[in-house]
């Protein structure tokens, strides 16, 4: 935009830029702006009214137009969460309230890698396939766990009560008790190790 916020025409903005541009990408992008604009401009909303000043400013307006559309088009996964509670407190508690946006940030906080982010993004929203899950669709000839071969398979199962999961836990706690992170009469509990108490699972000594 020039000094008088009006759009550069196509030849202004490659002189300006010494870019060569493509005439119908040039004026889709301007068409947007306008009518995000417009929208923003007739809407009562005080933060509406602000959001086309904050993205002219940004340093990351792409950033800025993803998370708007996420937030428009986003639903809260009560389903997930729902099922999440009923396992790891099937009695609530007063006390035990899951701050869910900290649990989905966990992962972003604790790991770097892509991989571990979208694992731990499909395991909160009970996307990973469980033999429970895969002898219900007529995919497994058995709902049993991998490891015990007793109990049916399901995500709370797999990561916390199978005894095999427990020998892992265990044997975790003990070298985190041995570096001097966890203290002898912390037990790891449940919800702080699969991330659903994130007030307590960052682990300190």
């Amino acid at each position: 935009m020039d000094n008088s916020d009006k759009f550069l025409s196509p030849s202004s903005f490659e002189s300006r830029y010494d870019v060569q541009l493509r005439p119908l990408n040039f004026f889709a992008i301007i068409a947007a702006a306008r009518c995000v604009r417009r929208q923003n401009t007739d809407s009562p909303s005080s933060n509406s009214s602000s959001f086309f000043s904050k993205f002219l400013h940004s340093a990351k307006p792409s950033k800025l137009i993803y998370n708007k559309l996420v937030l428009s088009k986003s639903e809260q996964p009560l389903r997930s969460q729902g099922k999440w509670c009923r396992e790891i407190c099937p009695e609530p508690e007063k006390d035990h309230e899951i701050n869910w946006k900290s649990v989905y940030l966990l992962a972003f906080e604790c790991a770097k890698s892509s991989k571990l982010r979208v694992f731990n993004f499909k395991f909160l929203h009970r996307r990973l396939s469980t033999n429970d899950f895969l002898y219900k669709t007529g995919l497994s000839d058995n709902e049993k766990c991998t490891f015990c071969k007793r109990e049916t398979e399901t995500l709370f199962h797999l990561f916390w009560n199978c005894e095999s999961t427990q020998l892992l836990w265990n044997n975790l706690v003990l070298w985190l008790q041995a570096c001097q992170v966890l203290t002898k009469n912390m037990p790891l509990q449940a919800d702080t190790a699969i991330g659903m108490r994130p007030d307590t699972s960052k682990l300190t000594s």
